[in-house]
């Protein structure tokens, strides 16, 4: 029985009998986005922007300076990418998967359900909320704000009176749009530190993880007796890095037969000639890379390191959305904050192109977006 399965459709059909229930004051927009309207959280977003003002002005101005970066490091990215699409992953849409294991395809990355559902959460009301505290700080009125639904992907908003900050200084404007954007860098600084410094060392050590295996037609050892992923040592050598694995093979040659440690237990395993270096011992796995498993006393309880083992991997989805989705939205193009971020600086510093650059940087980024997604499928 698929009980992961099993949880997403419970949490759908809950969220559906929550919709029904309360659909009198749900705004149903292009079909499959909800909007629901309430005054909650404005007072805490009011206390918040006038609990320390200097300091969310200087974090705004910072903020303005990181939206900056951001966006020439986007187009940068992008133009990369486009030009040379082997460098390494690039832009890809984000897809929700009803299953606890993540795929990767020509333009998409699925995202486990949970982690997705639990991420975009945290994206969305650090987000809006760093929106909402620059829009209060420049004592612009937040006509609305709510909750809203894309199908079941959930969402935020909150909606100032572009009248009134229309009227405002150009710094004030780029401190509203950059906002968002550096409250999920913020967000996901903070989550990284707190994965990489703090409970990564704590809870695990060390391993090498592989993806799969060089050859299909199991000519090489690791692929003939199904070596599986993470391998913890290697004749007793603990190995954590690439750079461990490799100096440690350069010592084996073709034949000799190694004792290799995996969570399963201990293998044996004759090597194989190195096809780049036939006086080497190879083993014959691909995507090699250093990886992170929990320490034995944490494994020793299967339900508790399942546990510890969704908390660490929640806060890396944290991170790579916040980042991910963060700089997306700098791009320049509207209506995204890059765009708008983008319009306010052009019409600041270059006010007779200013519609110009704002046509020009959009027209760029749809068609690097166009070569990143669909690049291979063309040439």
């Amino acid at each position: 029985m698929d009980y992961y399965l099993i949880s997403v459709i419970v949490f759908v059909g809950l969220l559906a009998a929550l919709f029904y229930k309360d659909r009198q004051k749900i705004e149903r927009h292009y079909g499959i986005v909800f909007m629901r309207r309430t005054q909650r959280g404005r007072r805490f977003i009011e206390r918040v922007a006038r609990s320390h003002p200097r300091l969310w002005a200087f974090l705004g101005d910072f903020g303005t300076a990181t939206g900056v970066t951001a966006m020439v490091y986007g187009l940068y990215y992008l133009a990369k990418q486009a030009l040379t699409p082997k460098v390494g992953p690039g832009l890809a849409l984000l897809i929700p998967l009803p299953s606890a294991q993540g795929a990767q395809g020509a333009g998409y990355v699925g995202v486990p359900f949970w982690f997705f559902i639990i991420g975009i959460s945290t994206l969305v009301i650090i987000h809006e909320g760093f929106h909402g505290i620059q829009v209060r700080l420049a004592k612009v009125p937040i006509k609305s704000m709510g909750l809203a639904l894309l199908a079941v992907i959930p969402g935020a908003f909150v909606e100032p009176d572009d009248k009134a900050l229309r009227r405002k200084s150009w710094r004030t404007q780029a401190r509203v749009y950059a906002a968002g954007s550096f409250g999920n860098f913020l967000l996901a600084a903070v989550a990284g530190v707190l994965l990489a410094f703090v409970l990564s060392p704590v809870l695990s050590t060390g391993a090498i993880g592989f993806s799969g295996y060089v050859s299909a037609d199991a000519q090489y050892p690791a692929q003939k007796i199904a070596l599986p992923s993470p391998i913890l040592s290697i004749d007793g050598t603990v190995v954590e890095k690439t750079e461990q694995l490799a100096a440690l093979l350069a010592t084996k040659k073709p034949g000799d037969t190694v004792m290799i440690e995996t969570l399963g237990g201990l293998q044996a395993i004759t090597l194989a000639a190195n096809p780049n270096d036939p006086a080497k011992g190879f083993l014959g796995i691909a995507g090699v890379h250093s990886t992170r498993i929990l320490k034995d006393i944490y494994r020793a309880n299967p339900l508790g390191a399942s546990a510890l083992n969704f908390v660490l991997d929640a806060i890396a989805w944290i991170v790579t959305l916040n980042v991910g989705i963060g700089l997306v939205n700098m791009f320049p193009i509207k209506p995204l904050d890059g765009g708008r971020l983008m319009e306010v600086l052009a019409r600041r510093f270059a006010p007779r192109f200013a519609a110009g650059v704002v046509r020009v940087s959009t027209a760029l980024v749809l068609v690097l977006v166009a070569l990143n997604l669909f690049g291979g499928l063309i040439f």
